[in-house]
Formats: structure tokens, sequence, C-alpha cells
């Protein structure tokens, strides 16, 4: 699996891009999943909110992603990563039906 994690108009947080890696890890399958592409972004001139997008890439070539907004960094990461998982579960569950 292949992670990237990428800072838009803010300063690189290494811990935070640590949390980011780790959490992905645990939450996804790797087997499922080619690529994960993690930005974190705050609008220039934007001192309250931040975005945080992901784009995933399965193994068997749908892509997925999901864009939140948060007042802290992590809290946008977070909002968009349980969409994440929500999307992921849509997906698996809709393959398990088309095999039935």
């Amino acid at each position: 699996m292949e992670l990237q994690v990428d800072f838009e108009n803010s300063e690189l947080d290494e811990k935070l891009q640590e949390s980011i890696i780790c959490r992905i890890k645990k939450r996804f399958n790797k087997s499922f999943i080619s690529s994960v592409k993690v930005i974190i972004k705050k609008p220039s001139g934007s001192n309250k909110v931040w975005t945080s997008e992901i784009d995933l890439v399965s193994a068997a070539g749908s892509i997925l992603h999901t864009q939140s907004k948060g007042t802290a960094n992590i809290l946008a990461f977070d909002a968009a990563l349980m969409s994440m998982e929500k999307q992921i579960t849509y997906l698996k569950n809709e393959k398990l039906a088309q095999r039935a």
C-alpha cells in the first residue's frame, strides 16, 4: 500500500503526518488498498477552516474521494477518515451483493 500525506498552505506537521499514516494502516485492509493520498490544506487568508481530502485507489481499481472541513487539521482529517470508511464499507457490501 502506497501512502502519501501532503500539507498545502501550512507547515509540515510531522507528528500529525505520522498519526495519519498510522491510523490509515490500522483502519484499512492493506490487501484491499493500492494507494492512499491525504491532503491537509488551509486556505490562504483563513485562520479557522482546514480542509482534508483523502483519495483512495483500491486494488481492484476503484477510486474513492472524500473531503471534509474542520476548525483544526486533525478534526478535518477525522471527519474525512470516517467518511472514507463509510464509502469503503458501502463498496465492499456492493461487491458482496453482486457475488450473491
